[in-house]
């Protein structure tokens, strides 16, 4: 029973050094997007999102990530009802923005961010895995994903955020 005991304090003892010596992650905080690039595969460049895109991405020490990202200059509902847009204006809205919610996973190591996506305004995204490589510079974060297609089009997109906390 000592002997026991002893194992059961001294892996208590080592998980608990394990745990206080671990750095927090760098990307842990509330970063405000400042551009969006859309790269296709002939070298083209395009703003998905616009010129002054707008939106945040924030990463909690739990696992958690929550990502937000439009268009600003994406019409208004003439309506002034979210639920009775033109088709037009409904596309532009939807077109325009995403936001989706889940957890993470950090490799340091390889620079890649895994979204683990647990819901999305695109449903296709829901359950699905979203990885971005990224780069801490000082107080910018950039997160560049890997090849997927929008618009008929494979592109890789490169989101720049400025640390808010």
């Amino acid at each position: 029973m000592r002997c026991l005991l002893a194992v059961i304090a001294i892996s208590v003892s080592s998980s608990s050094s394990h745990a206080y010596n671990q750095s927090p992650s760098p990307v842990i905080g509330r970063w405000r997007l400042i551009a969006v690039e859309a790269h296709d595969d002939a070298g083209s460049v395009s703003y998905i999102f616009g010129r002054h895109p707008q939106g945040q991405v924030m990463y909690d020490a739990a696992g958690n990530v929550y990502v937000l990202l439009f268009d600003p200059d994406r019409p208004q509902f003439a309506s002034g009802d979210r639920l009775r847009g033109t088709s037009q204006e409904i596309q532009s809205a939807f077109e325009g923005s995403v936001a989706y919610y889940g957890r993470y996973t950090l490799d340091q190591a390889a620079g890649r961010v895994t979204h683990h996506v647990l819901g999305s305004t695109f449903p296709n995204w829901i359950g699905t895995d979203l990885v971005r490589y990224f780069k801490i510079d000082g107080q910018r974060l950039s997160l560049k994903t890997a090849p997927f297609v929008q618009g008929g089009k494979r592109i890789t997109a490169l989101n720049i955020f400025e640390r808010i906390e």
